[in-house]
């Protein structure tokens, strides 16, 4: 999808008056702006990969293997088996926690630069790649190990990047009193599979916008916890669209804009 900015901007009057016989009052209420995200055609951003294997069956002893096939950043295949794990009396979770480490180990040596990070939960492995990295990953398992394997693409949008030759957006911020998170989803994205958005910031990234397919129409507000109204010191908002389809170019048709309101605090001089 191409990715597009419109920045709408509602000017406010000003209001001045006379409050002593010695000064003036001044009070200005800048503006308010509503910041609008728009994606139509061919994504051009990069999304980030994550897979998730999760161990089940009867937990037989044996050899487990996981394989890594795919191509990095620069297009160059790749395809890396890691050391076995030797499974001996061993439960689903403790199966899981020692691929996990081994997983770990490659990621220093053949897995270096192709995966970033990987965390272990009970019998689920998620494994994190590099930006611009395409992955399977699959299992050699003994006979009557189930392992389901999942996977999932990102894309992290923030107003601040310079995104298809569009030029960094001004920070407006900084000391605002930020509003609600709008998603107009104007015609529904075709071609990738279990699309949704989300929206927040760094510090909470669905704070304002809990995930929300992008696959329907319609104008949504979630109840998200930091929908209401509050004043903010800093905040750069963040959108992140996740799908299963990979790659996002897949997508042949679809249109959404994202609308934060935020208005400055107001500013008191006197003269």
């Amino acid at each position: 999808m191409r990715i597009l900015y419109s920045h709408n901007i509602d000017y406010l009057h000003d209001l001045d008056a006379n409050k002593h016989p010695r000064s003036t009052a001044s009070l200005t209420i800048k503006h308010k702006t509503h910041l609008n995200l728009k994606m139509i055609q061919a994504l051009a951003f990069i999304a980030i990969q994550t897979t998730v294997v999760t161990m089940a069956g009867t937990a037989p002893d044996g050899n487990y293997t996981a394989r890594f096939l795919g191509t990095d950043a620069l297009g160059v295949a790749f395809d890396i088996s890691i050391p076995a794990f030797a499974a001996s009396g061993n439960t689903n979770a403790q199966i899981a926690a020692g691929i996990e480490s081994l997983i770990q180990t490659a990621r220093g040596t053949t897995l270096a630069g192709i995966v970033t990070n990987e965390t272990v939960l009970s019998t689920a492995i998620t494994i994190a790649f590099a930006t611009g990295v395409q992955c399977t990953v699959s299992l050699t398992v003994p006979v009557g190990a189930t392992p389901t394997i999942t996977r999932s693409f990102a894309a992290t949008i923030m107003p601040s990047t310079r995104l298809n030759g569009w030029p960094v957006m001004p920070e407006y911020y900084e000391h605002v009193i930020r509003g609600p998170m709008l998603l107009h989803r104007i015609a529904a994205i075709v071609g990738l599979t279990a699309v949704t958005i989300i929206g927040g910031d760094a510090n909470d990234d669905n704070g304002l916008l809990t995930s929300t397919s992008l696959a329907a129409t319609g104008t949504v507000q979630t109840t998200a916890l930091e929908r209401i109204r509050r004043y903010e010191a800093a905040f750069v908002p963040q959108f992140i669209v996740t799908s299963t389809t990979d790659p996002f170019g897949s997508a042949t048709a679809g249109e959404f804009q994202v609308e934060l309101e935020y208005t400055p605090v107001p500013e008191l001089g006197y003269a």
